[in-house]
């Protein structure tokens, strides 16, 4: 899985980072921790700039969280939590 998160980083850059983070966010089996760990790395190496790299992230992480919110405005919370329950299930058995 690492692999394609590393590739869309070089590739994308920062607009990788936020999707990554966005991506993360609406579907956690992504780990953020690598995202953001190779992120850093990129910016610690000076393919990056560290600032630009957390405000990718926060933005694409944001945006996830709006996703959500917007998903549980217009089918409902008890949905969203349904669903929610289930794929944490899905998870905790993988």
């Amino acid at each position: 899985m690492s692999d394609w998160i590393i590739k869309l980083i070089e590739d994308a850059g920062y607009l990788g980072v936020g999707f990554l983070m966005f991506l993360e966010t609406v579907f956690p089996p992504i780990p953020s921790e690598i995202i953001m760990s190779v992120s850093g790395l990129a910016a610690a190496r000076g393919k990056m700039d560290i600032t630009a790299v957390i405000a990718a992230g926060t933005a694409g992480a944001m945006l996830g969280n709006y996703f959500w919110y917007l998903a549980a405005r217009v089918i409902g919370i008890e949905r969203v939590e349904s669903y929610a329950e289930m794929a944490w299930e899905r998870i905790r058995k993988a």
